[in-house]
């Protein structure tokens, strides 16, 4: 698969995406919707990660990465993040019988689509989804909180993206 969320950021001092002491970053900003998108997508941890961020000497953040990661099967997920470049966010899901591209996969618009392509041609499937891209979760957010619901998604699932994260950032 291959994901990417890029954004142009101006450069102004006190936005807090460019502050290192406050958890500034672009990783943690837009890397970490393609990065949780590929573990969702393979259903599992990566095996390795290999990533090459740029840190902006100016602001001591990371301001775009590329990042390979490895998952069982030989399979395999390029991701491209940053808020340093233009790009926008996209995804495409590789198979042995065609593929898939989602335009818009992280913050899907009122008239979003994803394209099913085969050897017998392509399918534009449209939806929309009826809310606003953050509603859901923050009215499960509210039940979990005010009405003991229990979480759709496991607090693990924000330990692994966080995990991921840290090895790029270490080097590791």
């Amino acid at each position: 698969m291959q994901s990417r969320f890029n954004f142009r950021l101006s450069r102004d001092r006190e936005n807090i995406r460019l502050k290192s002491e406050l958890g500034g970053g672009s990783l943690l900003d837009v890397g970490c919707y393609p990065i949780t998108f590929a573990r969702f997508a393979f259903g599992e941890e990566p095996e390795s990660v290999r990533a090459s961020p740029h840190i902006d000497p100016g602001f001591g953040v990371d301001t775009r990465a590329s990042v390979l990661m490895d998952f069982s099967g030989g399979r395999q997920a390029a991701l491209l993040t940053g808020f340093d470049t233009q790009g926008g966010q996209g995804a495409v899901l590789y198979g042995d019988k065609g593929y898939i591209e989602i335009p818009q996969p992280f913050h899907p618009g009122p008239q979003s689509h994803f394209t099913v392509h085969t050897a017998d041609g392509s399918e534009t499937v449209p939806f929309d989804t009826g809310t606003m891209p953050f509603a859901p979760a923050i009215e499960q957010f509210n039940d979990c909180v005010l009405d003991g619901a229990e979480p759709l998604v496991p607090a693990q699932n924000a330990v692994g993206t966080l995990q991921v994260i840290r090895e790029i950032l270490s080097g590791s």
